[in-house]
């Protein structure tokens, strides 16, 4: 009796426990997975969008050289002429650079009629400006320079303000300006030296004998003026600014000695504006004939 007792029992108590295994296991199941969710996923979960953001950085940083680099490629070749380039750092206070193209001054055109052509001169290591027949003549004192010839791109404090084209010196095809954030402030095209709007004349049907050029900047009168005698010196030149004659303006002869200069006052730079005047004459020969200074003081 007391063993068919012990065998009830045994079999009452194994199927207790066979009853509560599966709950633990259960248990167990649910306490790993939350143990599992917080040490691993979640920190995993950060792990990748740490991660992530750092490749995005990486690629855009990335991104923005290659296309900086992309934008700063010069072609080697202009016009059928094989170019090198030179990089400028200015002086001063802003951070400057003038990246530009240059070929040999034996490309200089020869044509009086050049007013501004833009050279590197070794010696001082800047970019400057002349007309032809005062750059032809430094030449020929032995003038060691470079002629700008192809792209042209002048970097302040990081920023691109201005790109533009040279051709042999001159100013040519498409001039843009920008502000700091790359915003186009000006677009201007010029071909060979002059400005596309300008209004030029001639002496000859022809048109090769220059007699006047108008500068014409978006409809408007703006920028350097010039007049030529009918051998192609400069008979007179000047600035205009917004439709008006401004700073001093230069009269010559037909040996290109000095004629007069006038003084002229922009509208609204004072407020009593101040009417052009004479300000020196001279001869043929060069000798002054008048001087305001010395006039005024008498």
């Amino acid at each position: 009796m007391r063993f068919y007792l012990f065998l009830f029992i045994l079999c009452v108590f194994t199927q207790t426990v066979m009853a509560q295994q599966p709950k633990k296991r259960g248990n167990d199941k649910k306490d790993t997975e939350e143990l599992s969710l917080e040490n691993d996923t979640l920190p995993n979960m950060e792990y990748r969008l740490v991660s992530d953001s750092i490749r995005r950085a990486e690629f855009l940083a990335d991104r923005k050289q290659k296309t900086e680099k992309k934008k700063r490629k010069y072609k080697k070749i202009y016009f059928g002429i094989k170019t090198r380039v030179l990089s400028i750092r200015r002086e001063g206070g802003d951070n400057v650079i003038d990246i530009a193209q240059f070929i040999a001054p034996t490309f200089l055109i020869n044509d009086v009629y050049q007013q501004d052509v833009y050279y590197y001169d070794k010696k001082t290591r800047k970019i400057k400006h002349e007309p032809y027949y005062t750059l032809a003549a430094k030449l020929k004192k032995g003038l060691d320079m470079y002629l700008l010839h192809g792209k042209y791109e002048r970097i302040k404090n990081g920023y691109t303000e201005w790109e533009g084209y040279y051709y042999k010196g001159l100013t040519h095809d498409t001039w843009k300006n920008f502000d700091k954030a790359n915003i186009l402030m000006e677009k201007l095209t010029y071909h060979m030296g002059y400005s596309e709007e300008a209004r030029i004349t001639y002496y000859d049907e022809a048109d090769k004998k220059i007699k006047e050029v108008m500068p014409v900047e978006h409809k408007l009168l703006h920028g350097d003026y010039y007049r030529f005698h009918e051998n192609g010196a400069i008979a007179e030149t000047g600035e205009y600014a917004n439709n008006e004659k401004v700073g001093i303006w230069t009269e010559f002869y037909e040996n290109r000695q000095k004629k007069k200069q006038t003084q002229f006052t922009p509208q609204g730079n004072w407020d009593t504006p101040v009417e052009a005047y004479l300000m020196m004459e001279w001869d043929k020969y060069g000798k002054v004939v008048f001087d305001y200074q010395k006039n005024k003081k008498k």
